[in-house]
Order: structure tokens, then C-alpha cells, then sequence
């Protein structure tokens, strides 16, 4: 034990001497990044990648939305290349498009769940 250096002294120097470099970012390679999200809007505003980034942006933020995205882009590129298909773009209101079969049987499901008794007419048939 050396004279006159106190603990504190003691440990500055042993990590002194054995600190590691700190490390460097990894470079990070991204298929487009925020500003070329921000540049597509003049020219392809209304596709299903577009309408998805925004939809994710509102709840989890740019960065993931754009992770998210990449994403959908990769499995819609591997599903391309193996079935020798071509891209068809389901559009922007893919996700929003009411499906009225699902949204019939979901509304007879929950009524049923409650205890109600359902039998639907069209309106066609009354009037």
C-alpha cells in the first residue's frame, strides 16, 4: 500500500490502467433512412409501405416504424424471390378497408358472447 493515496486515488489509477478504448458505433445499414421517408412523400404517397410507416409512426415512433417497414420490405422481397411473383401493392387503405363478412361475424360473435339470440336480415329482403 502506497503512502498518502487515498481510495479513491487508488481506483482512478487501476482503472487508468486497465480501461478499455471505448467503443466504436456500429454503422448501422438501413435500406432508406428518415429523410428519404420525408423525400417519397412528393412521389409515392399512397402505397401499402407508406400508409404502414405512418400508421406505426403515430404509436411507436419514426425509428421503429422505419424498422418495421424495412421489415415488411424484406419478407415481401424473399416471398417475390421464391414464388417468382411480381409486387402487387395492396394500397394505402389496405389495413382501414372494411372487410364486411369479418365485421359480421365479429359483431354476431360478440352479441352471441353476451347472451343475446341473433338472426340477420338484409335490408334488401324487408324492404
Amino acid at each position: 500500500m502506497v503512502r498518502g493515496v487515498s481510495g479513491i486515488q487508488r481506483i482512478r489509477r487501476q482503472t487508468q490502467i486497465h480501461s478499455y478504448p471505448p467503443r466504436q458505433p456500429i454503422p448501422e445499414r438501413r435500406v432508406w433512412d428518415r429523410s428519404a421517408v420525408s423525400d417519397q412523400k412528393k412521389t409515392h404517397t399512397h402505397t401499402y409501405f407508406w400508409a404502414k410507416y405512418h400508421r406505426i409512426t403515430a404509436r411507436r415512433g419514426p425509428m421503429r416504424a422505419l424498422v418495421s417497414v424495412e421489415h415488411a420490405m424484406v419478407i415481401a422481397t424473399w416471398h417475390m424471390l421464391t414464388s417468382g411473383d411480381t409486387y402487387r401493392d395492396p394500397g394505402p387503405d389496405y389495413c382501414t378497408r372494411p372487410a364486411p363478412d369479418k365485421t359480421k361475424a365479429r359483431a354476431i360473435h360478440q352479441l352471441r358472447s353476451l347472451g343475446y339470440k341473433v338472426s340477420i336480415e338484409s335490408l334488401a329482403d324487408t324492404a
